[in-house]
This record gives structure tokens, sequence and C-alpha cells, in this order.
């Protein structure tokens, strides 16, 4: 039997995905579907790649979220890039005739789908001049932090790699100091240390307000995604 290896990085993804998602290990979501929620960072994805393979993964997929560098994305936007950027210069190309089959499928759904490269870096874009840059430099339209470990290791082993992100933070949007200084590579926060900045940094409370509210509309698109998982799984 085929079996799906999904990789996402955050808690507040993978509970788009599942019910009760747990760290560390994997979850099968069913007959022939799992999934492991890795952390963010490309070592905690090869980690995670390496445990989906090591339960029989013979396809992979990397879900989850993604900051805009392309001025025409939007929060909730679906991404289904066609190669996968590294900061070096490296390239990956996902499998063409599986992403295909996955447009139409979430089309077909009612998901708008966008195309172009994603781009995976080590730490998070914050703010509209360094995604600028970043967007002017490699041409890619979105990035994260993942995507591109799931493709080089499907790479690697010669079996396919898909990738689906949900836009969260826009090209021109900041990502507060607070958010990134104060939550775990779960992406869970650390309450008092996220309360201590907004207090002594006041201005950031709008600028957390505004991401909170672009995070549950690309929730909410992610779950749309989740209930078609069976309808994306690699074509025969």
């Amino acid at each position: 039997m085929k079996r799906l290896g999904i990789l996402t990085a955050l808690i507040p993804e993978a509970v788009c995905l599942v019910e009760k998602p747990m760290t560390d290990q994997v979850i099968q979501l069913s007959d022939g579907i799992m999934l492991y929620v890795c952390g963010m960072g490309a070592e905690r994805a090869r980690q995670g790649v390496a445990r989906l393979l090591e339960d029989g993964a013979d396809s992979l997929m990397s879900v989850g979220t993604a900051g805009g560098l392309d001025t025409a994305l939007n929060p909730g936007d679906v991404l289904l890039p066609e190669h996968i950027l590294q900061s070096d210069g490296r390239r990956m190309a996902v499998h063409g005739r599986w992403r295909d089959a996955a447009v139409t499928a979430l089309t077909g759904a009612e998901v708008p789908v966008h195309g172009g490269d994603l781009l995976q870096v080590n730490e998070v874009i914050r703010n509209a001049e360094e995604k600028r840059k970043s967007h002017a430099q490699t041409g890619a339209v979105a990035v994260d932090m993942e995507s591109f470990v799931v493709a080089e290791e499907a790479n690697r082993y010669g079996i396919p790699a898909l990738v689906i992100r949900v836009i969260v933070d826009t090209a021109d949007m900041v990502v507060p100091d607070a958010v990134l200084n104060y939550s775990d590579v779960y992406g869970r926060p650390r309450i008092m240390g996220l309360a201590g900045s907004l207090f002594l940094r006041p201005r950031q409370i709008v600028q957390l307000l505004h991401l909170a509210r672009c995070f549950r509309t690309a929730a909410g698109r992610l779950q749309q995604v989740g209930k078609e998982l069976h309808r994306l799984v690699p074509p025969a």
C-alpha cells in the first residue's frame, strides 16, 4: 500500500489537519497517510523526514504556512510551488504530475491555488524591506523554513515530493519581535515573555493583532486543504 508522509512544523498548523497533534512522533491520519510535526527549521525537518521514511513513507508532502514575498499574495492564498529554492542558489523541483493533479483537486474544491517558487530560509524574514530584497534577489513569491529539505530528501531517495503552503504574513507586513522571541520551535507562545515584551513595546500589540487575524484566515484555508488530503495523494 502506498504511504504518504506529511511534514508540518508547527502545532497551530497541525491542528488544521488533525484534532490532537503530538510533536516528534508519527501520527496516522488515515490508511496510507501519516503526519509528523517536526518544529521549525531545516535540521528538524530532516529529522522528521527520516522518521516518516522509517515508517514506510514512499512520498513526501510539506504542508503548512508561509510568508509572502510577492505583493500579489494575500493571507489565506494557497501556494503550490513548482520549485523550492535555497539561499545558496540550489533549486529543487516538486513532482510535476502530482502538482498538476493537486491543483486540479484543490481548484475543484473551490480552493484558489497560486504558483511560483518558494524560498527556504534559516530565520524568519521580519519586515517589508527584507522581504522586498529576498523577492528581488531570488524571484521567489513566498518563504518558509522546511520545504527545501523535504524536496531534497525526496530527491535523494527517488520518491515524489509536493509542497502546499498557505500565506499568513504578506510582503508588506512586519512580524513582531514578541512573536519571534517568545514562541517555541513548535509555534507555541511563551506567555510570560510575550506579555512582558508587549508591555515594554506596546506598539507591537497592533502588529500582533493584525498577524493573529491573518493567521486565522490562513488556518481556515489550511483546514480546507486538510479536508482534501485523501484527494491529494500522488497519482498512480
